[in-house]
């Protein structure tokens, strides 16, 4: 680290820190939506209600198809990657030292997989399979055309207005 920094980049795009996060899908530790409880005083960031927010999301397809943890037919295109570089070789030793193979997108306390990715895998539009698929792609694009949609470019967001019991975003 060059004078005890690291580089930190940030998305500033449509789609945010997904247009350069190399597309992997890690949703975080369970624990971590508890201490964000804990933190806010806000049980709406308890583990199950973020991860009904992210199956719904989610268009899941992949070794680890549990209904508890995955669902299908959400925007966003969660797949194996096509490309495992040496995942495959870690995960094996990992295994030799007594660390399981597991879901890195559920309940889990430690093990190893391959990162899962957002890329197009629907084979029935040839010409993106295997194409970065971002927030912006996966859930703005499709709607940007929408009356009550602005997109304005250039911009910092600093609040989110929600509304309602369901949490509904109205405003930035």
């Amino acid at each position: 680290m060059n004078s005890e920094e690291c580089y930190w980049p940030r998305g500033r795009s449509l789609g945010g820190s997904s247009t350069l996060n190399f597309m992997i899908y890690l949703r975080g530790h369970k624990y971590d939506y508890e201490r964000w409880v804990n933190v806010t005083g806000d049980p709406r960031w308890n583990y199950e209600n973020v991860l009904r927010l992210f199956k719904k999301s989610e268009n899941y397809q992949g070794e680890w198809d549990n209904d508890r943890y995955h669902s299908h037919g959400g925007y966003l295109e969660v797949t194996e990657p096509t490309y495992k570089g040496m995942s495959e070789v870690y995960c094996k030793a990992a295994e030799e030292m007594g660390l399981p193979r597991t879901d890195l997108n559920a309940d889990f306390i430690e093990g190893c997989a391959p990162m899962y990715n957002t890329q197009q895998h629907r084979r029935d539009n040839p010409k993106d399979f295997g194409k970065r698929h971002d927030t912006y792609n996966a859930f703005l694009k499709p709607v940007r055309h929408r009356t009550n949609l602005h997109i304005r470019k250039f911009s910092h967001v600093s609040r989110i207005l929600f509304q309602g019991p369901e949490n509904r975003a109205v405003g930035v």
